[in-house]
């Protein structure tokens, strides 16, 4: 076990435990905990695509187009979801702005840390497993709005939701750490 796996793995499960915290410590509403999921990938994204500029590797312009498509159709769906199926569902847990953002600051500091050391370490840019990560969310978020009006359960769901995501983030970053920080 070298300490870039264990970092990497820490790093997954801290960012993971921002949404989860908030929705069941602080009483952040689901729709904002999967808005807050969203942004993390655009922000992921866009961290990638700094890096890949950076390093000039190529293909940064397919990663561009491809990341682009994914998160705009995870936007759709996500605009249908806490726009139209959590209102009707589970009122009360309507998107919030003020919790969004709270969230929002502390995801993008963690992602920030995340990506100095990848670019200190010159560890990998990560752009196999964000594809790989944006479409296991976006699946689950397509599947998880079916799940949200079949059962009637936006709290059921998130925290299935967040158990699949937490387990596929850390065992990407513990798949693909490299030993440079060892």
């Amino acid at each position: 076990m070298t300490l870039g796996k264990l970092a990497g793995a820490a790093q997954a499960l801290a960012i993971n435990a921002v949404s989860v915290y908030g929705v069941f410590v602080v009483d952040w509403p689901v729709g904002t905990a999967i808005a807050l999921y969203w942004a993390e990938n655009v922000i992921r994204g866009l961290l990638i695509l700094a890096l890949l500029g950076i390093r000039r590797k190529q293909p940064t312009s397919a990663f561009l187009v491809l990341t682009l498509l994914f998160n705009a159709v995870h936007a759709v769906f996500l605009f249908v979801i806490v726009g139209f199926v959590i209102p009707r569902v589970a009122p009360a847990q309507r998107f919030e702005a003020a919790s969004f953002r709270q969230g929002l600051i502390v995801i993008a500091i963690l992602l920030a840390i995340e990506y100095l050391v990848r670019l200190l370490a010159k560890g990998e840019e990560g752009s196999d497993s964000y594809v790989r990560r944006v479409v296991v969310v976006h699946l689950t978020i397509v599947f998880g709005m079916f799940g949200i009006v079949l059962f009637d359960k936006a709290t059921v769901l998130f925290a299935t939701f967040a158990a699949l995501k937490t387990v596929m983030d850390v065992w990407s970053q513990w798949r693909t750490s490299r030993a440079a920080l060892s």
